[in-house]
C-alpha cells in the first residue's frame, strides 16, 4: 500500500467568543496526539491609544469567534471540533449534490489573512511623537535634517516632518523608525 502526500486546505472553525486561544490549545493537543500535520491561526489586529501621555498598542482578535486551521485530515478535525468544549463547528457549504461539506478557504483569502497577521507581529515603536516636537531624520534622502512634527499617524506608524530646504518648509513623511527626538 503506497501512501501519497495529501493536499492541505484551510478551514474555518466557529468558536465561542473569547475562547479562541483555549480552543486553539485543545485542538493543537488533540491533533498533536494523533500526529497530524496542521497549522492554526487566530488573526490579530493592532489598535493604538494614548494613555498617560504614552502610546499603547494592543492586539485583539480580528475575527472574534473564529479560528483558521490548515490540515489534510478534515474528518479528524471535524471529530475533534465536535468533542471540544468552546468549539461550535467547522463552517460548511453545500456541494452540488446538496450535502453539507467543510468550506475550504481560497488561496487569496488565506494569503490576505496571513499577510495581515504578519504585519501585526512587527514591533511597534515605544516612542510617542507629538505635533510640534523637534526631531532629526536618521535615514533616507533627508538624513541629518531636523524639523518639527506636523502630523502623526499611529496606524501607519508615520509622521509628517516639516524640514527647511532652501529656506522653504517642506513636509516629509517619515516612519517612526527613521526619526529621533531632539533633546
Amino acid at each position: 500500500m503506497t501512501q501519497e502526500k495529501l493536499e492541505t486546505n484551510w478551514y474555518t472553525i466557529k468558536v465561542q467568543n473569547n475562547y479562541e486561544n483555549k480552543v486553539k490549545e485543545r485542538i493543537e493537543m488533540e491533533m498533536g496526539r494523533n500526529r497530524s500535520e496542521y497549522k492554526i491561526v487566530i488573526p490579530m489586529e493592532r489598535t493604538f491609544s494614548v494613555k498617560k501621555g504614552k502610546k499603547v498598542s494592543k492586539d485583539k482578535v480580528k475575527y472574534p469567534g473564529y479560528l483558521f486551521v490548515e490540515t489534510q485530515n478534515v474528518g479528524e478535525l471535524m471529530n475533534i471540533v465536535r468533542l471540544t468544549t468552546g468549539a461550535t463547528n467547522v463552517v460548511t457549504t453545500t456541494n452540488g449534490e446538496g450535502k453539507k461539506v467543510p468550506a475550504r478557504l481560497s488561496k487569496k483569502e488565506v494569503y490576505d489573512m496571513l499577510i495581515e497577521d504578519a504585519e501585526i507581529k512587527k514591533p511597534v515603536s515605544e516612542d510617542l511623537y507629538i505635533v510640534g516636537q523637534i526631531v532629526k531624520i536618521l535615514d533616507g534622502p533627508f538624513q541629518d535634517f531636523s524639523g518639527s512634527i506636523e502630523e502623526v499617524n499611529l496606524e501607519k506608524s508615520t509622521t509628517k516632518v516639516g524640514v527647511k530646504i532652501f529656506g522653504k518648509t517642506t513636509s516629509v513623511e517619515c516612519s517612526f523608525e527613521i526619526i529621533q527626538k531632539v533633546s
